[in-house]
């Protein structure tokens, strides 16, 4: 279906065999092509390897050209890829949004979780 000269509307389907109700969404798109600035980013990686194969990966993304330094927000992906003990841990994944700022202290805080853990007799 056609709206305008520019902009074309095509009707997305969710089969319903699925067990879901049929919806209907568009998508938008232009005509011609039109690039979209969504930022760039600067990226640190690393990771640290686990008997039988399996290893934690990490990595943190910092915006670029926005405020100072100290007040961007960064994200942190932690993942742990490879052989597990269960299917449970093979898909383990979690992301962080933390103030730049407040990275130190949330690294404070694992580390003293995982200490007063030991002390209590919670982790061996």
């Amino acid at each position: 279906m056609r709206i305008a000269a520019d902009v074309l509307v095509a009707p997305l389907w969710m089969p319903a065999e699925q067990g879901r109700r049929a919806v209907t969404a568009c998508r938008v798109r232009e005509r011609p092509p039109r690039y979209e600035d969504e930022g760039s980013v600067r990226e640190s990686r690393g990771a640290v390897s686990l008997p039988g194969g399996a290893w934690w990966a990490a990595s943190l993304s910092a915006p670029l050209g926005h405020g100072t330094a100290g007040d961007a927000d960064v994200r942190v992906r932690l993942g742990r890829h490879g052989a597990g003990r269960s299917d449970a841990l093979e898909a383990a994944s979690v992301d962080l949004l933390v103030s730049a700022d407040e990275l130190d202290a949330v690294v404070a805080l694992l580390a003293g979780i995982v200490g007063q853990a030991r002390r209590d007799g919670v982790l061996p």
